[in-house]
């Protein structure tokens, strides 16, 4: 049961400040100033696309998105829609990205191009732009479900990267 002095997750205290003060700036994205509002829309349009595309509660998925706005935006989105995520640089060799991608179970990842592919995960290739123009988004049931977490890794001391799942609480405990 949740503790109900808990601070509000991340993806929910956005949604609270888009009620509450929906012009106040969230994010600065190269001089362009994003609103709590419109940073709800865009998370809630993008995990609408990310179920559209068979993601679902509990699933494991890898991100290699570069530009930091649309990583978070993403990030966020699987958030919501109760997934966890794993980051997988774009700039690791192919074999690392997939040797986490195997030891985690990835079953999917967030990608901008074929390069972006490992072996048994599906690569999905979210347009932002265009998702966040995509009003048909907004009609998409979103499973309710606790929100995600993210894995971070470290180097290790073992040569082995060290894994720490981040929950939607402790998440939102830091933040």
């Amino acid at each position: 049961m949740p503790n109900p002095a808990a601070p509000p997750t991340v993806v929910a205290a956005i949604d609270g400040h888009a009620i509450s003060d929906p012009a106040r700036i969230a994010v600065i994205d190269r001089g362009v100033a994003i609103t709590y509002a419109e940073l709800s829309r865009l998370v809630r349009r993008a995990a609408a696309w990310l179920h559209r595309q068979g993601l679902a509660p509990g699933d494991m998925v890898g991100v290699t998105i570069r530009d930091e706005c649309p990583h978070l935006v993403l990030s966020l989105a699987l958030q919501r829609l109760g997934c966890t995520q794993v980051t997988l640089p774009g700039r690791d060799p192919p074999a690392m990205r997939q040797a986490m991608a195997a030891r985690l179970s990835v079953v999917a990842v967030l990608g901008e191009g074929a390069a972006d592919a490992l072996p048994d995960a599906t690569l999905l290739l979210p347009e932002t732009a265009r998702i966040a123009q995509d009003a048909a988004l907004d009609a998409i049931a979103l499973p309710q479900a606790p929100e995600g977490g993210i894995v971070l890794t470290s180097s290790g001391t073992t040569g082995q990267e060290t894994l720490v799942l981040m929950t939607a609480d402790r998440l939102g405990r830091q933040a």
